[in-house]
């Protein structure tokens, strides 16, 4: 067995990653690279990955059995009528909207019951960003996304008779324990590319 600097190197990073719950911010900067270097280079798959990938091949197949494969196009905060032109959608040679911040105000935003768990870990990761943040940045870019949720979505929800206030409670305290894969990653929003 040959031992090199780089793979002493990515077994120390990967310790680090392990010692700090898996915050990769703070493993980034422990190893002088950038979270996106970090993530890719260095770090191995964990436990929770193969979690996320059997939850994936379990979609998938959900998908293939009930032949709704692309029929509905499901974000990580609810559904979308069109990812690709949309409101908030970017229009450039076909790339997807990826702008969730802005899917509340979007005319083309969708959430139904079957949605709620994705919809409220957005609303848990979004409370979570609160103290990793500036408290003005917070109020002026994130806060307004809480009181969206609560007032036009799960309020109007309920008036409607879409939702029922005991689904509710108990679809957002299991997306506070147990969130989306999408949203269980401790990564910034601001390094996911959905802050700027």
């Amino acid at each position: 067995m040959r031992i090199n600097v780089s793979r002493l190197r990515k077994t120390f990073i990967n310790r680090i990653h392990e010692i700090l719950d898996g915050d990769l911010v703070a493993t980034s900067a422990a190893a002088g690279n950038s979270p996106k270097v970090t993530a890719l280079h260095y770090l191995r798959p964990s436990e929770k990955s193969k979690e996320n990938w059997r939850f994936m091949g379990q979609a998938l197949v959900e998908e293939l059995l009930t032949n709704s494969i692309g029929s509905t196009e499901k974000t990580p905060t609810g559904r979308c009528t069109d990812t690709k032109t949309g409101q908030f959608a970017p229009k450039k040679d076909g790339q997807i909207c990826m702008s969730f911040v802005d899917c509340l105000r979007c005319r083309n935003y969708v959430v139904t019951g079957d949605d709620l768990y994705r919809l409220f870990s957005f609303y848990w990761r979004i409370l979570r960003e609160r103290s990793r943040m500036d408290k003005t940045r917070w109020q002026r870019q994130l806060a307004h996304i809480i009181r969206l949720i609560d007032r036009d979505v799960i309020e109007q929800g309920l008036a409607k008779g879409i939702f029922k206030k005991t689904q509710v409670a108990q679809v957002k305290d299991h997306a506070r324990r147990n969130p989306h894969p999408y949203w269980r990653s401790d990564v910034t929003l601001e390094t996911l590319g959905i802050l700027t």
